[in-house]
C-alpha cells in the first residue's frame, strides 16, 4: 500500500492533459468549450460522455460517471487509485517514486500496511507447502481429486497450513518482521497464550487466502482435510483492522470486470461453489463469508450491477438461505433479483461433478426463477394445496407478496400462476388485491418523541437523497451515515461530539473515510475539499467523498438532528449484535454447553437492555 503525497498528486494533474488520456479510449469531438463523445462505461447511441479541458474533469450525463484523470483510468483501466496515478504518470512521462512519500503515513495506516503484508507473505507461504513440500502431498491429491489444478491453486492463492506439532512454523517465517504482540493478535493469524507468546491460529488445514476487492488479501479460511467430526469444518481468520467478514464477498476482485460485462452477479455459498463455476465459466461468481448477505455486501455488489442471481445449496439448509438472501435484497429498490434451485439437494459443486460444466453453464442460462416464482415454490413445500384450509393459508400468503409488486403486469401474471395452483377463478383472485396506498412522511417537526427518531432521520434523508442523480438506493441507517459525516466534515463541534462518545461508523469504507480525515487535520490546520480529495487514494473514498458533500443540508446542525444520527446507527449496530448473540446462544444450546449459554445469555439482555435504552431517549 503506497502514499501519494497531495503535492505530487497536483503536479502530476496540472501535467497532465484528460483530452489526451481519455482521447486514447474515446473518441472525443469539440462542442463547444468541452469535448463529447459515447460513454465507455455504458452502452448508449447518443453521447453523453462530456470532457472539460478547462476543469480537466469528465461526466456522463447518462449513467452519471464523473471525476478527474486519475478517476478514469481507475474506473475504466480496471486499476487501483496508486496504479491508476503511475499509469498516468507514465503516459505523460512525469517521474514518481511512491515508495519515497511515506512521510505522513500514520501509526493506523502502517499497522494496516503491515497486516497487509504479512497476509500476503502467509499466503505465499501456505501455497508453497501446498506445492513444493511432503507435508502438503495430502491436501494436494484431496484438491486435485476435486479437479482443482496448480493454475488454479495460484489463481485463487490456496494453500496448506501444515500439522505445526508446537513448531509454530508461520510463527519463525515471521520472526524477523520485529512484530509486536499486539500485532501477532491483531493479524488474526496467531492466538497468543498466557505466557504472551504467538501460536499460529490454523493447523492441518486447507487455506483459502480471502481478497478484498482489489486483490489484497485480508484473512483466511482453513478447511479441515480429516474425517474426524469432533475438529470444526472450517476455521476462519478472526476480524481484524483489515478484514470484517459482513464487508468482504470473496472473488470479488476477479469477478468483477466479469459482473461489469454480463451485468450480473452470481451468488454461491462456498469457496468451492464460485471457484467450480468459475473454472465452468461461470466468471461473475462470489460468495458472502459464511453468514446471511449483508446490506454492505450488498451495496458494494450494486457499484456493479443491479442484477443479482442467487445460486445457493439445493438441500433445505440451502434453500433457507436462499429465502434469506431473497428478503434482505427485496430491501433495496432497483435490483432485479433471480434465484436458483438446483435439484437432488445439490450445491453448485457437486452439481458440476454429477453432471459436467457445460450441462450447469446451460441450467444456469435457463432455470432461473424470477424472486416471486421461487417464494411461490418455496411456500409449496409447507403445503398441502389438496387441502382446504392449507390451499386458503397459501393463497392469502401469495396474495399479499403480489399485492406489493408494482408492476400490474408481473401482478396479473403471478395471479394467473396462482389461479393454476389453487384452481381458483383469476377474476376472484384479483378482487382480493389491496389498492396502493401512498407512502406518507411525518410532517417534519422539532417536537417528535424519540421512538419516532427513526422516522424523523428517514423523513430527512428523504428530502435530502431524494433527488434526480442520486446513484444508489440505500438504507435509512447508511443515509444517517452519509450525513453524519457530512457533519462531521464540516462541523468542528460534531467530530469533537464523536470523538467524546468513541464513536464508530459500522460501514468500513464511512470510518475509513472519517480516519483518514482525523489524519488530514492532524496535518493541516484547515479542511480544504479539494486537497482532501486529492489525497484520497481509492476510487472508493473519492467516490464517498464527492457523494457526500453533494448532499442538500442545512447550514449548521442541531443538538437534536446529530444525537438522532448517533441513535439510528448505534440501534441498527446493536440489533445486527442481538442477532449474531442469539445465534450464538441456539449453537450453544444445541452443544449443551451450559456456561457459554449462561454467558450468551446475559450477553442478549444487556443488549436488550441498551436497545430499549435507546427507544426511550436514554442513551
Amino acid at each position: 500500500m503506497n502514499y501519494i503525497s497531495p503535492e505530487k498528486l497536483k503536479q502530476i494533474q496540472a501535467e497532465s492533459n484528460i483530452v489526451e488520456y481519455i482521447g486514447q479510449f474515446v473518441k472525443l469531438r469539440k462542442t463547444g468549450n468541452d469535448y463529447s463523445g459515447l460513454c465507455p462505461f455504458h452502452g448508449e447511441k447518443t453521447p453523453s460522455f462530456h470532457v472539460s479541458a478547462d476543469k480537466q474533469v469528465y461526466h456522463c450525463f447518462g449513467c452519471g460517471r464523473s471525476g478527474n484523470i486519475f478517476q478514469f483510468s481507475s474506473q475504466y483501466e480496471h486499476l487501483s487509485f496508486p496504479e491508476a496515478v503511475l499509469k498516468v504518470a507514465n503516459y505523460f512521462n512525469i517521474s514518481v517514486d511512491l515508495n519515497l512519500e511515506t512521510n505522513n503515513v500514520s501509526s493506523v495506516t502502517k499497522n494496516r500496511k503491515i497486516l497487509f503484508d504479512l497476509h500476503t507473505k502467509a499466503s505465499e507461504f501456505y501455497t508453497h507447502i501446498l506445492l513444493h513440500t511432503k507435508q502438503g502431498q495430502d491436501a494436494l491429491k484431496y484438491l486435485n481429486n476435486r479437479g482443482i489444478t496448480e493454475e488454479d491453486i495460484e489463481l485463487f492463492g490456496i494453500g496448506y497450513a501444515p500439522k505445526n506439532h508446537g513448531t509454530d512454523p508461520l510463527v519463525k517465517i515471521t520472526a524477523n518482521d520485529n512484530l509486536s504482540e499486539e500485532l501477532y493478535e491483531d493479524s488474526g493469524l496467531f492466538v497468543i497464550d498466557k505466557n504472551g507468546t504467538p501460536h499460529d491460529r490454523f493447523d492441518d488445514r486447507i487455506m483459502f487466502s480471502i481478497k478484498d476487492e482489489h486483490g489484497q488479501v485480508v484473512a483466511f479460511s482453513g478447511r479441515r482435510i480429516s474425517d474426524d467430526a469432533n475438529i470444526p469444518k472450517y476455521v476462519n481468520s478472526k476480524e481484524t483492522s483489515i478484514f470484517s467478514k459482513s464487508n468482504i464477498l470473496y472473488n470479488l476482485n476477479l469477478a468483477k470486470t466479469a459482473i461489469r460485462e454480463n451485468n450480473q452477479v452470481t451468488l454461491f455459498e462456498g469457496y468451492m461453489d464460485v471457484i467450480s463455476a468459475y473454472k465452468a465459466g461461470i466468471t461473475n461468481g462470489v460468495a458472502s463469508m459464511g453468514t446471511s448477505l449483508t446490506e454492505s455486501q450488498i451495496n458494494k455488489i450494486k457499484k456493479y450491477t443491479n442484477n443479482i442471481l442467487v445460486c445457493y445449496d439445493g438441500d433445505s439448509a440451502g434453500i433457507e438461505a436462499s429465502e434469506r438472501a431473497r428478503n434482505e435484497l427485496k430491501k433495496f429498490k432497483n435490483l432485479k433479483i433471480n434465484l436458483m434451485w438446483l435439484p437432488n439437494k445439490n450445491d453448485p459443486d457437486e452439481y458440476i461433478k454429477n453432471n459436467g460444466e457445460e450441462s450447469f453453464v446451460n441450467f444456469i442460462k435457463t432455470t432461473q426463477l424470477t424472486e416471486m416464482q421461487f417464494f411461490m415454490k418455496y411456500l409449496k413445500q409447507n403445503f398441502n394445496l389438496n387441502k382446504d384450509q392449507d390451499k386458503l393459508e397459501y393463497t392469502n400468503l401469495v396474495l399479499d407478496e403480489i399485492n406489493n409488486l408494482s408492476s400490474p403486469i408481473e401482478q396479473n401474471l403471478y395471479l394467473s400462476e396462482l389461479s393454476k395452483d389453487v384452481n381458483l377463478e383469476l377474476s376472484l383472485l384479483e378482487k382480493q388485491l389491496k389498492p396502493k396506498s401512498q407512502k406518507i412522511f411525518i410532517e417534519k417537526n422539532e417536537n417528535y418523541t424519540a421512538d419516532e427518531r427513526y422516522d424523523a432521520v428517514d423523513e430527512l434523508a428523504y428530502e435530502t437523497f431524494d433527488k434526480p442523480n442520486l446513484k444508489k438506493e440505500i438504507s435509512v441507517v447508511e443515509k444517517a451515515e452519509y450525513m453524519l459525516l457530512y457533519r462531521a466534515f464540516c462541523e468542528k463541534h460534531v467530530r469533537d461530539i464523536l470523538k467524546d462518545v468513541n464513536f464508530h461508523f459500522p460501514d468500513s469504507i464511512c470510518e475509513e473515510l472519517y480516519v483518514l480525515l482525523d489524519e488530514y487535520l492532524m496535518w493541516h490546520e484547515t479542511f480544504i475539499e479539494e486537497e482532501f480529495y486529492i489525497s484520497l487514494q481509492t476510487e472508493e473514498h473519492q467516490e464517498l467523498f464527492s457523494d457526500i458533500l453533494s448532499l442538500k443540508m442545512s447550514v449548521s446542525s442541531t443538538k437534536k438532528e446529530i444525537n438522532d444520527y448517533i441513535n439510528v446507527i448505534e440501534t441498527s449496530r446493536l440489533q445486527s449484535n442481538l442477532k449474531e448473540k442469539y445465534y450464538d446462544l441456539q449453537e450453544a444450546s444445541k452443544m449443551g454447553n451450559k456456561e457459554l449459554e449462561r454467558k450468551l445469555a446475559n450477553e442478549v439482555m444487556h443488549i436488550l437492555k441498551e436497545i430499549k435504552n435507546r427507544r426511550k431517549g436514554n442513551a
